[in-house]
Formats: C-alpha cells, structure tokens, sequence
C-alpha cells in the first residue's frame, strides 16, 4: 500500500468515526427506544472501523528500523534498507549445531535489543527466513512487556502487527492427555501436522521426558487468516498456558515446546512467554523428519 492509498484509508476512517459517533449520540438520546437499524449501524461500523484500523496498523511505517534475519543458507533479504543478520554457519545443513545457542545466537539477539534500546528504536520491521526457535527467541525478547511494535513479514507483501487488534476467534481446538501425574515437566504441542505429531510421538518414545501433561492446540481450519487472527491466536495461548499450566502448586518445573506455524506467528507466541519460562524449544529437522532441542527460554 503506497502512501496515496494510505491516506485515503485513513479518510475514510475519519468519515466513519464521525459517522459512529453521530448515531451513539443519537442512540444515547433515545436510550431503550433506539431504532434497531441505528443499533445495527452501530454494529456495522464498530466493525468496519475495526477492519480499516488493523489494515492502517498493517502497513509498514517510515520509521520503523529494517532488520532481515535468517538461519537458511540463501535466505537473507538482499536490500540495503535493512540491517543483515546472517546465522546461517550456526544452522549447518538447515539443522542447529550442538553449541548454536550456547555459542553465540542468544549473546547476538540480546546485543541486538540493546542496541534497539539504546537508540530508542521501538517500531521494528522484521524479515525472517529463519527457523522456528529463532522466531520464538526474538519475540521473547522484545516481549509484550516491553514497548515494542513489530511488523514482521508474511509474504506477498503483507505485514503482521503486534499491536492488531484480535479477532473475537481465535478457532483453536484444546487437547489435554494426562501422563503421569508424578513428572515435573509438561509439553506444549502448538498445531502440528499429522507427519510433525508423528514426529513428536517418536521423540517422546526414542528420548523419554518427564512429562507430567501432553497439551495440544490445533488451529481449525489450518490456517491462520492475517495479523488480527495470529495476534489473537498468540493472546489465547498465552491465556492459556497462565490458567492452565501456571498454576499455583502445579506449575511444572518446565515447558516442552514443538510447533508447526508460520514465522511470524512463532514471534508473536514468542511475546507471550515471558512470564512463563522456563520453556525448553524444539527445532524440527527436516532431514532426519524429527525435533531437536533448540534454545531455552527463561523469563
């Protein structure tokens, strides 16, 4: 969306607002006598005012700091607009190294929130080709409890915002499988294919966890519909994971986390965990069609 279509965008949502508060006005007045049409016009518009507003936040401010990231070889956005992260040498064949997060990935993320920090830099846009882990990790550090915005690209030039307001529904399906109730540890299972839950079956049975709990979302159709509908898909797992696994005299001594999901949804579930940690991440390798531990995330 180039400026002009903003601007006009942004007209339009001038016009409506007037257009909203003219008729709260108006059904302020009447009280309990409202016409149904002025309810149903107020309805119409608190929704389309809601649309327009996210489609405002999708687009990529001026200001906003460029970073390209990425763990492919191949992978790194080619553009001069953007700061280069290149980690590649640390994910030798796609797959990470034994010392990918002890020697060095975490030590450069959180050199790069500093320098965020200190130059005051708060609206971030974000191309990641990258694995899942590192998703998780950089939403992590520029959690929700900072003052962050990130626009993180979804491809074909759409942008997701943190700060989109959610759908109403989030269309995720629960499963809760008790194991043994004496275990520390629990696992958190976020909308795997069926080839990834086999994956994961075979990783519980090959290396055994001391798994308390299996929890198991999974998104309904499967796929996730833009940045209102992944934001609210990150909030419902964060609600989730406080009133379900953080729970006082049952929290468990650590998270297992596997998942299958877009990058920059990986982000934004990355915002939510905080205050959740300790959360132990997977990396699914593609080449062996297993998971293997990734960083370790500790709020």
């Amino acid at each position: 969306m180039d400026t002009a279509d903003l601007d006009a965008l942004k007209q339009q949502r001038d016009g409506m607002a007037r257009r909203l508060r003219e008729f709260e006005r108006q059904s302020a007045y009447t009280g309990l006598s409202t016409e149904p049409h002025i309810t149903l016009q107020i309805q119409d518009l608190k929704r389309e005012l809601r649309l327009i507003d996210n489609q405002i936040c999708e687009c990529l401010p001026r200001d906003a700091r460029r970073l390209a990231l990425a763990t492919y070889a191949g992978g790194l956005l080619a553009d001069p607009l953007y700061t280069a992260f290149d980690w590649s040498g640390s994910f030798p064949e796609g797959r990470p190294a034994a010392t990918t997060w002890t020697g060095g990935l975490w030590a450069d993320l959180r050199g790069l929130k500093q320098q965020c920090d200190q130059r005051a830099q708060t609206k971030l846009a974000v191309h990641m080709k990258a694995h899942l882990s590192v998703g998780l990790a950089f939403g992590f550090l520029f959690s929700q409890q900072t003052t962050y915005d990130l626009w993180i690209a979804a491809g074909q030039g759409q942008w997701w915002c943190t700060s989109s307001q959610p759908d109403a529904d989030d269309r995720l399906v629960w499963d809760r499988q008790v194991l043994d109730p004496e275990q520390p540890d629990v696992s958190l299972e976020i909308w795997a294919s069926s080839a990834r839950n086999d994956a994961i079956d075979r990783w519980l049975v090959e290396r055994p966890l001391p798994l308390r709990e299996r929890h198991c979302c999974a998104l309904e159709p499967a796929k996730v519909m833009g940045s209102a509908h992944a934001v609210a898909i990150a909030l419902a797992i964060g609600t989730y994971i406080r009133s379900h696994l953080r729970v006082a005299q049952r929290t468990p001594r650590r998270i297992h986390l596997f998942m299958a999901a877009p990058i920059p949804l990986a982000v934004m579930i990355g915002r939510m965990l905080n205050a959740c940690g300790p959360v132990q991440c997977y990396d699914y390798d593609k080449l062996d069609g297993t998971y293997v531990p990734a960083c370790e995330l500790k709020g």
